[in-house]
């Protein structure tokens, strides 16, 4: 059974291939901009919802900064994040 957050993910990747396909450039405005909105919905879903292991995490970490091209979040936006990551690594608890 897949975790919320890879459902998420999933929905999240389907709706970032739309946005980034040549068609969608020729959209009006207005309609672009409700994707782009429902695709930032699905981002802030995913970022409070707690990660249940580090493939969580990752899927996380991707999404918000859409594979790299934007900034990771830092620890401060998102704690429950950096809490699994820390305890994937062995790193303890809360720094």
């Amino acid at each position: 059974m897949p975790s919320p957050m890879a459902v998420m993910f999933a929905q999240w990747k389907e709706q970032s291939g739309w946005l980034n396909r040549p068609e969608v450039t020729s959209l009006p405005e207005a309609e672009f901009d409700a994707l782009v909105d429902a695709r930032i919905d699905l981002e802030n879903r995913m970022m409070a919802e707690p990660p249940q292991d580090a493939t969580d995490a990752l899927m996380m970490i991707a999404a918000y900064s859409e594979f790299g091209a934007g900034d990771v979040p830092c620890r401060a936006n998102l704690p429950k994040l950096w809490d699994q990551v820390r305890a994937a690594l062995g790193e303890g608890g809360a720094a």
